[in-house]
């Protein structure tokens, strides 16, 4: 018989519900939590620096390209301020042209005979200044036309250079790609690399601590690591590799689980063999084997698992004795050894007088790993 065992009549106190939904609600706010400071690691490794687009093409592009660019730059810029200054003469002089035609029309207005010798000079030189006038006007009206033939030409030259580099930039926009799906994969590579301990210390604790009193904040411990791997994991990884991440990662789950429950079918725990046992006595049916329990009143009954708790009460006055399983031979009833009364073979304590007794939980654990339940 295995020795330091659980005790199966320890009493294992629940609590209120207001205590355990409080255990449960700050449960829940540990993982939460604890989900938050695992992301602000993994943002922040997310924010290593990444090529910008700018840098990288600019490092890749030809450079006769880029001083063509650069040149041609510099000519539409030399032609704006060019057109600009030249069309800014234009609107100065036209505005002098109507000054000068405005002293014309006054001038008119008055005879020969009244005007002084002074303002008959002001006349002329008006004239003149306005022929001039006339003059520079069409020459920057020509040399506007230049300039915007130019300009024609030079945006011309543009989109053909812009053609050109559209052509070079094609190849450099696949190897960005790549250098960013490169750079996404090591900053993926990191923040799993920050996980995986943390996954590790997940499991180790998850196994040693399950069973203990604060196996509660293990749970939720292990659960905000895993959703934050899970999430990293789709966050980073191409959708074509995720999904087989995703579906290997659960077959390994439910391999797992199946292990687990097969391993407590065929060798449960005292844990769960007990509460086999106090489920099966209490809807009168044998632990091992499931065979109805007919004793007492119910000698002549049938039931099931349902109908049991639907039956009208009898009354059992009868002599209580020793009973063994007609099917699997297990004794279920015994007589108590320190008061004489009878008592469940497969539970702990005496109804009668409470004495303990956890060597028959452990005979009828050894029965169970032979016969399957």
């Amino acid at each position: 018989m295995m020795d330091n065992q659980i005790k199966t009549a320890e009493v294992q106190t629940r609590g209120t519900w207001f205590q355990r939904a409080l255990i449960w609600f700050f449960a829940g706010l540990l993982s939460l939590l604890i989900y938050w400071l695992f992301g602000f690691v993994i943002d922040d490794i997310g924010n290593l620096p990444r090529p910008l687009y700018s840098e990288f093409i600019a490092s890749r592009m030809p450079k006769s390209l880029t001083s063509e660019t650069h040149k041609l730059s510099e000519q539409t810029a030399d032609i704006e301020r060019s057109i600009k200054n030249e069309t800014t003469r234009l609107r100065l002089l036209r505005e002098s042209q109507r000054s000068l035609l405005e002293i014309q029309r006054l001038k008119l207005q008055k005879s020969d005979d009244s005007l002084s010798e002074d303002e008959k000079a002001v006349l002329v030189e008006s004239q003149k200044q306005l022929l001039e006038n006339q003059r520079k006007e069409q020459e920057l009206s020509a040399t506007l036309e230049k300039l915007h033939e130019q300009q024609y030409d030079l945006a011309t030259q543009q989109s053909e250079l812009d053609a050109k580099i559209s052509q070079a930039t094609v190849p450099i926009d696949k190897a960005y790609a790549v250098e960013i799906e490169r750079v996404n994969f090591r900053i993926a590579a990191l923040k799993l690399l920050a996980l995986t301990p943390l996954l590790l210390i997940a499991f180790w604790i998850f196994r040693k601590y399950r069973n203990s009193h604060y196996g509660i904040i293990v749970f939720a411990y292990g659960l905000a690591v895993l959703l934050k791997a899970l999430s990293v994991m789709h966050e980073c990884f191409p959708d074509r590799y995720f999904k087989y991440v995703l579906i290997g990662a659960s077959i390994g789950a439910v391999l797992a689980a199946l292990v687990i429950l097969l391993r407590s079918l065929f060798k449960p725990n005292p844990d769960a063999l007990l509460k086999q046992y106090r489920e099966a006595y209490e809807t009168f049916f044998c632990p091992i084997c499931r065979f109805p329990i007919r004793r007492g009143p119910l000698k002549f009954s049938f039931w099931n698992a349902r109908s049991i708790k639907k039956m009208a009460p009898v009354a059992f006055n009868h002599e209580d004795r020793p009973y063994t399983c007609p099917l699997c031979s297990t004794q279920l009833f015994e007589t108590c050894a320190k008061c004489g009364a009878t008592r469940h073979s497969l539970l702990p304590a005496c109804v009668q007088c409470g004495d303990l007794k956890v060597t028959k939980l452990d005979v009828a654990m050894d029965d169970s790993r032979e016969t399957p339940v």
